[in-house]
């Protein structure tokens, strides 16, 4: 396998193989060069040029790699992986030498890691990966980690983001058993983890992502590694900043889109982690808008009330019934309680939660693209006018449903105006939201120009709340503790909600929560005084009961709280879980430093 002239001349990605498999001096290694062969078919098929060099003796290893390696190769950075599968020996000098087929045993070192290291570093790819898979290998990564460091301080790539990682197929008093390093490796990249539901795992090979990158890559292989007698050896540099991609297996770019999170716990009625469906009334809110839908006409429809009343339960019962993951789970033998939207029947949703209007569309175009709706656009993400032009030749009437809109901040108004109005002209579009004054201006819901609307701060709505409410309390608690009456948790929900100002919905979900991890007995006196009063008092609790980070054998009690107010500065889409860390670190009052693992520690513990 060879680059091609146009590739090799501006490359991002570089696959550079060396399989020894004969010798004339060592044993035969069967293994090593289909090993080497098989890697670079897989990254070839992700994008990478690659350059495969078999069975070299001392001269022509040199020689090809300086061809396969030239300085300054990467103009402005790029990624670049190494593979030498064979024999390895150390040396009086310190050097672990990559025996070529001429050599014998205890000749000189021309060819090292430190060399090869050194070639890897000038080629100006900000992204390296050397894998080492010989006999005592391990010897040699740190070596070679350091020469690449050295090199790339004198001779820095064009690309400031630099990350190293070494990978040796054994420590370094270890001999490597032929094929079984690449044999791992190879897995991984072909099938993934061995449990991709493990906490440790589970977000790092995300079906939604295309690429693993670098360093989740050697995490799971370390966490994976079960074989008695041989044991690998990594090391990085600048964990934070790796960006090398290899192929997720994984992924699967015809799942079916997710429900927003915060539609999904809303629709069910249940709390993060928590199985089960509970919801419960809202029969003629949701009707009427199933009749509207399926009318079929252009417009927007405004689902309004105070906070916690229900907004965001009815718009995500719509999307849920739409999705056919979660509709499955939603229907019984018994039917619905309300029309049906229909399978398929809303085409995309975003939470407005701080977004901006080109975020938004983003958003939108993104899902309606991956459903096949509108065609990839050749650019990238649509801006708002290429949008709206894709919707407008598009033979589909759309359904688009945006929860939130209020939680848009300064860009709710300029959604609605500049974006959900131009929208609705072609679209139909369901919003949940308050509504929000502004002085010497149309309010939020006037600037929607809505054809229909259901607030659910009514009167009418308020006293078919309180129904509802005693329902969703009594099919939730069903199964707990004999000694809660339904009736008197849900007056106790009810009356809370009055005196607090808080949602009546939202407050019920919290304290039903509560109850069902903690039963109190309601014959006793003053059995109220159990009950969170406040969304803050439930999730002080939650947070309490959060574990504290250990790492090292050093226990960190506040890192749930410290990264979880880090996640707070992300409004809207939140943070990536590379930033996040570093937002944590900055705002720390503990003077804690985290890092990536502590992510996926709190997403792990939190089930999120």
């Amino acid at each position: 396998m060879m680059m091609d002239q146009e590739n090799a001349e501006n490359p991002k990605a570089l696959f550079v193989g060396i399989g020894v498999g004969t010798y004339d001096h060592f044993n035969p290694l069967p293994k090593a060069i289909s090993e080497v062969n098989d890697l670079a078919g897989i990254l070839e098929n992700r994008g990478y040029n690659v350059k495969v060099i078999v069975d070299p003796d001392t001269p022509k290893g040199i020689s090809e790699l300086k061809t396969a390696l030239p300085k300054e190769h990467f103009g402005r950075g790029g990624s670049l992986v190494v593979l030498w599968s064979g024999h390895g020996e150390t040396t009086p000098e310190g050097a672990l030498h990559l025996v070529p087929t001429d050599a014998e045993p205890g000749d000189a070192p021309q060819l090292t890691s430190d060399y090869l290291a050194g070639l890897a570093a000038r080629t100006g790819a900000n992204q390296i990966m050397l894998v080492l898979d010989t006999c005592f290998s391990g010897s040699g990564i740190i070596a070679a980690g350091t020469v690449v460091d050295k090199v790339q301080r004198e001779l820095p790539p064009g690309n400031p983001h630099v990350w190293v990682g070494v990978v040796a197929s054994a420590l370094d008093y270890e001999r490597s058993k032929d094929g079984v390093f690449g044999a791992r490796l190879l897995k991984l990249l072909k099938h993934g983890p061995d449990n991709p539901h493990d906490p440790d795992l589970c977000f790092r090979w995300s079906s939604k992502n295309k690429g693993v990158i670098g360093t989740d890559l050697l995490f799971t292989l370390r966490k994976e590694w079960d074989i008695q007698g041989q044991c690998p050896k990594t090391t990085e540099t600048s964990t934070a900043n790796c960006q090398m991609q290899f192929p997720n297996p994984l992924h699967n770019p015809d799942a079916p889109d997710r429900v927003v999170e915060h539609l999904l716990l809303a629709a069910r009625g249940v709390a993060p982690n928590e199985e089960g469906f509970f919801f419960t009334g809202r029969t003629a809110q949701i009707n009427q808008i199933v009749s509207w839908m399926q009318a079929g006409k252009p417009g927007i429809f405004v689902v309004t009330g105070p906070a916690g009343s229900g907004k965001s339960a009815i718009v995500g019962r719509v999307v849920s019934l739409s999705n056919p993951e979660e509709r499955q789970y939603i229907l019984s033998p018994t039917g619905l309680e309300h029309a049906d939207p229909g399978e398929g029947s809303v085409h995309a949703h975003v939470h407005a939660r701080g977004v901006t209007v080109e975020q938004l569309c983003q958003l939108v175009d993104d899902q309606l693209v991956r459903r096949n709706l509108l065609p990839e656009n050749p650019g990238g993400s649509r801006n708002k006018w290429e949008l709206l032009g894709a919707i407008e030749r598009c033979p589909c009437r759309l359904m688009i449903v945006v929860d939130g809109l209020d939680e848009g901040g300064p860009e709710a108004i300029k959604i609605a105006q500049e974006f959900l109005r131009l929208l609705s002209q072609k679209c139909l579009v369901l919003v949940s939201s308050r509504e929000v004054a502004h002085e010497e201006e149309l309010s939020l819901l006037q600037s929607l120009g809505p054809c229909e609307t259901i607030d659910l701060g009514t009167d009418m709505v308020q006293a078919e709340t309180k129904t509802a409410v005693h329902d969703y309390v009594k099919k939730r608690l069903a199964d707990c503790s004999g000694k809660m009456d339904a009736t008197k948790i849900g007056d106790a929900i009810i009356r809370i909600s009055e005196q607090q100002g808080e949602g009546t919905f939202l407050l019920a979900r919290v304290i039903t929560t509560q109850l069902r991890n903690n039963p109190v007995d309601t014959s006793r006196i003053n059995w109220e005084g159990n009950l969170d009063k406040s969304i803050e008092d439930a999730f002080d609790r939650e947070l309490t009961a959060i574990p504290s980070l250990l790492r090292d054998g050093i226990e960190l009690p506040h890192a749930a709280r410290e990264l979880l107010t880090a996640l707070a500065w992300g409004y809207g889409a939140g943070l990536t879980d590379d930033v996040w860390p570093i937002v944590a670190t900055a705002l720390s009052s503990t003077g804690a430093t985290y890092l990536r693992e502590d992510v996926f520690w709190l997403l792990g513990v939190c089930r999120a």
